[in-house]
């Protein structure tokens, strides 16, 4: 496939999703497996070019204003969170008013499931909207739908697919106590087959070491392993396409 092939490949793409693009998210959004310049890139534009536009700019700044401010006070009062990332529409720039903030979080190990408890609860405390499992999408609500630990990092094959792929170049870290997003990326280097432009400049932005974690007590694992029995029970019969395990949760079904 050509530059120009996968250039309209990639807007139409990006239209399913309601998407609108500028000339360097279009470079940085490619569907591509070689990386290339943005001037090749700039090259191959067709002259009657017409990118996709979208007037929802107003509601994305909105939206992420709100995630970082709650992300700030969610990863204060609960200090097991190393990482949070806001992903979906909200990420790509063209949220609908009407639309949630999803969230990707990342924990310390053998604490995601006591974090999920803990944020549920601080949820409740301070009346915030939020999505629980099995909800309808609420305006504003946080959604926190993909789950991770330290060590555990790699998306699983099942869904390794360019969505997942476009969801990682596209992920707004707003808390990040180690650099995990880097660590992120190049644990999921599949991405690149994919994404190649998008996934190697993320590369190159992400040039932080990763900090030294503290170890994790007995009696916090066995916490954490009561929390996991305890939420895996409760979902049982609500789970359909949806991935859950002691180490990594995804609540979404792409």
């Amino acid at each position: 496939m050509n530059l120009e092939s996968e250039i309209k490949k990639s807007i139409k793409y990006a239209r399913k999703f309601r998407g609108g693009l500028t000339r360097r998210q279009l470079f940085q959004r490619l569907i591509t497996p070689k990386p290339c310049s943005f001037g090749n890139f700039v090259k191959a534009l067709p002259v009657s070019l017409r990118l996709p536009r979208c007037n929802n700019g107003k509601y994305r700044k909105e939206k992420l204003e709100k995630a970082k401010r709650l992300a700030l006070e969610a990863a204060e009062a609960i200090t097991e969170i190393s990482f949070i990332g806001v992903s979906g529409s909200v990420a790509a720039g063209y949220p609908k008013r009407n639309d949630d903030i999803d969230w990707l979080l990342i924990t310390e190990n053998n604490n995601m499931w006591k974090c999920r408890f803990k944020l549920w609860r601080w949820f409740k405390k301070k009346r915030l909207k939020h999505r629980s499992y099995g909800s309808q999408e609420l305006a504003d609500a946080i959604c926190p739908n993909m789950w991770l630990e330290e060590n555990y990092l790699t998306i699983p094959g099942e869904k390794q697919n360019l969505k997942s792929a476009m969801d990682l170049i596209m992920l707004k870290p707003v808390i990040d106590k180690g650099n995990f997003y880097r660590q992120l990326l190049l644990k999921n280097s599949w991405a690149k087959k994919y994404v190649a432009n998008g996934y190697m400049e993320k590369i190159r932005r992400n040039k932080r070491k990763i900090s030294e974690r503290r170890p994790v007590g007995v009696s916090n694992i066995v916490v954490n392993w009561a929390m996991f029995l305890v939420q895996r029970w409760y979902m049982a019969t609500k789970i359909s396409k949806e991935k859950v395990s002691y180490h990594q949760a995804f609540f979404h079904q792409s």
